[in-house]
């Protein structure tokens, strides 16, 4: 298999992104959250990561864990977050039966939730990192399609 075949990307799903499905909300609709490829390809995010790693030159260790979750959050916000659909506001109450309202996507909002549910930064970073989610359907396709070196 070519080295296209196992690492090619489609571009416009690279820059455009894909939807990741996040969760069914009580009144039936589908969280999902868009996400565009978190690698250095996205001219954003190798932008802002090279300003970064400036700013520390090496130095992360010395910096506490909490700040770098948030700045990190920030990092992934500003560069490979691109919108979301149907995500509620969980810290509205409403009368029994009445559906959460929805949270609007915005700059605030979303570091807030990734801030309040870090392991939901944690599967939207890996689902962003995720070659074969950037893949076009062929490639993705080859790939499964060719049969193991490993023979034993």
């Amino acid at each position: 298999m070519s080295l296209k075949k196992i690492f090619g990307v489609d571009k416009a799903k690279e820059q455009g992104g894909i939807w990741v499905d996040v969760c069914d909300n009580d009144d039936g609709s589908q969280c999902r959250i868009k996400v565009a490829r978190m690698s250095m390809s996205n001219k954003k995010f190798a932008k802002e990561t090279a300003k970064r790693n400036k700013k520390y030159r090496g130095r992360l260790d010395a910096i506490p864990i909490e700040r770098q979750l948030r700045e990190n959050i920030e990092l992934f916000v500003d560069t490979t977050m691109l919108g979301w659909e149907n995500v509620v506001d969980y810290r509205q109450t409403t009368k029994p039966g009445d559906p959460l309202p929805k949270l609007p996507y915005n700059r605030e909002n979303a570091v807030w939730l990734l801030n309040d549910l870090p392991s939901l930064f944690d599967l939207l970073t890996t689902e962003a990192a995720e070659l074969s989610n950037f893949q076009s359907e062929n490639e993705t396709e080859a790939k499964n399609l060719e049969p193991s070196s490993n023979t034993n």
